[in-house]
């Protein structure tokens, strides 16, 4: 055999070799890249339970300004003032006063699962977020695997809303997430997340190990992903009443009907950080108009019917709070009547949302002061009672606007007004008004409790009254 016909056969095996590899990547309507393509990262959830969820994606996804993807994955909360550094999941109990301001960032490492150095692509891997990514001092466990559907079921209890879980997953695009995208035929945006939820979380992890990747003594080689057992059921999210009946079916067979119900202040559809959640609110789920179950929202908005037969049923909500109305449900008919289709042994979904006609309008004479609290007192107008509201903003240039708010009483402060030892001062809107809010909060000039000397000076704008109140203090007792 000549040289020359040795060369030319050895160059034509390279070729098929490349061609039958690269075919070997694809998944759905994703072509995987290679394996020295790819970045281990700690990707942000919303659940404090799990805080991250460790996936492996392409190393051009990956930015050390933005995060992952093409969203910025970097928030944090308001009432910190400042962006953290590294911007990571703190785990001290109590830290993260509300649901919308459970935000933290993603952790990426400098190099890839080759541990071959890249330039440009590490966000938060300094200090506690390296014991983090990598399992060390205290945090084993922080960023571990987590299946779709795990991470789908961890999402929906956080309260995300189901489009923006879809959103996510697309912008992740993770090697783990694979089969679930093959059965939404490459297309998480078009599918049902009921698909997803179905899946076997024993299956769900399938990539394959990699011959290539060099596995260190500090992180977990990214072929070993293991499915989740850790993502525990929110033990906020509302069971079903007694007295509510379901239909009675063969074992195996029944499925669930899920949803999120709050005050849309912008009135879009879709909720939003600042925007409560509206609990004890019930749902009730019907079938032919025979059969029927019910269950109540959960302190987070969320609200479950178990044990109900597969097909179409009626969903129906009742708003019982009279300062709001009905402004949105999952059918579009913002009647608070929905069709939730439920697949055997899957989940039908519908939400539903409210919202006031009212605003309330914030300036702050102190320009350092910006985080503002503006709790509504519910319908039996009794603060810190289970119906209470609060609206959240953060002031820019000392001015801030909340829309979309029911009439009623107010307690406004810096903090939450029903915690001990916060100074508040009292408003009130009425209907279809606009409330001006000026006060100044100040520092302490000794001891350690949080006090504000504040003055109140509200005008509705609509020539519909005027409210003033001097400051008072909540005394416990």
């Amino acid at each position: 055999m000549s040289a020359r016909f040795r060369f030319l056969f050895t160059a034509t095996l390279m070729a098929v070799s490349l061609v039958v590899v690269g075919s070997s990547f694809k998944s759905g309507s994703v072509v995987q890249a290679a394996p020295g393509d790819k970045v281990t990262i700690c990707h942000r959830t919303h659940a404090v339970t799990n805080p991250y969820r460790r996936i492996t994606v392409a190393r051009n996804s990956v930015n050390g300004n933005t995060g992952h993807q093409k969203d910025s994955h970097d928030d944090f909360p308001s009432y910190l003032g400042s962006i953290p550094v590294p911007n990571v999941f703190n785990s001290t109990p109590g830290f993260y006063t509300s649901s919308p301001e459970k935000k933290w960032g993603d952790i990426i490492p400098p190099f890839d699962v080759s541990n071959t150095p890249v330039a440009n692509i590490a966000l938060n891997y300094t200090g506690i977020g390296v014991d983090i990514y990598n399992g060390t001092n205290g945090y084993a466990g922080v960023c571990g695997p987590i299946s779709t559907a795990d991470y789908v079921k961890g999402e929906k209890e956080a309260g995300i809303l189901i489009a923006d879980i879809k959103t996510d997953l697309e912008d992740q695009a993770a090697d783990e997430d694979a089969d679930a995208l093959s059965l939404c035929s490459g297309n998480f945006a078009s599918c049902s997340l009921s698909i997803i939820e179905s899946l076997d979380t024993t299956t769900t992890s399938t990539v394959a190990p990699t011959t290539t990747v060099a596995p260190t003594t500090t992180v977990a080689p990214s072929s070993t992903v293991a499915p989740s057992s850790t993502v525990a059921p929110s033990s906020t999210v509302a069971v079903q009443p007694a007295g509510a009946t379901t239909t009675t079916v063969a074992t195996g067979s029944t499925g669930s009907i899920k949803g999120l119900i709050w005050v849309d202040m912008n009135r879009n559809g879709k909720r939003e950080e600042n925007e409560p959640f509206l609990q004890n609110t019930k749902v009730v789920a019907s079938k032919s108009g025979s059969t029927s179950a019910s269950a109540l929202s959960s302190s987070s908005g969320l609200y479950e019917i178990k044990n109900v037969a597969p097909g179409a049923w009626t969903l129906n909500a009742e708003l019982t709070a009279a300062e709001l109305e009905r402004v949105y449900d999952t059918t579009g008919t913002a009647d608070w009547s929905a069709t939730a289709i439920v697949p055997a042994g899957g989940v039908g979904e519908a939400d539903f949302a409210a919202a006031g006609k009212s605003t309330l309008s914030f300036s702050l004479i102190k320009a350092s002061a910006k985080a503002v609290v503006a709790k509504w007192s519910g319908s039996d107008a009794k603060f810190c009672s289970a119906d209470d509201l609060s609206f959240t903003g953060t002031a820019k240039n000392g001015e801030l606007t909340l829309t979309g708010v029911p009439a009623g009483s107010y307690r406004v402060a810096s903090d939450d007004p029903c915690d001990d030892g916060v100074a508040y001062v009292r408003a009130s809107v009425k209907k279809a008004a606009v409330a001006n809010v000026t006060f100044a909060p100040e520092l302490p000039a000794t001891g350690s409790s949080r006090e504000m000397s504040l003055m109140l000076v509200a005008v509705l704008m609509l020539a519909l009254g005027v409210t003033f109140a001097a400051p008072r203090r909540r005394i416990k007792g």
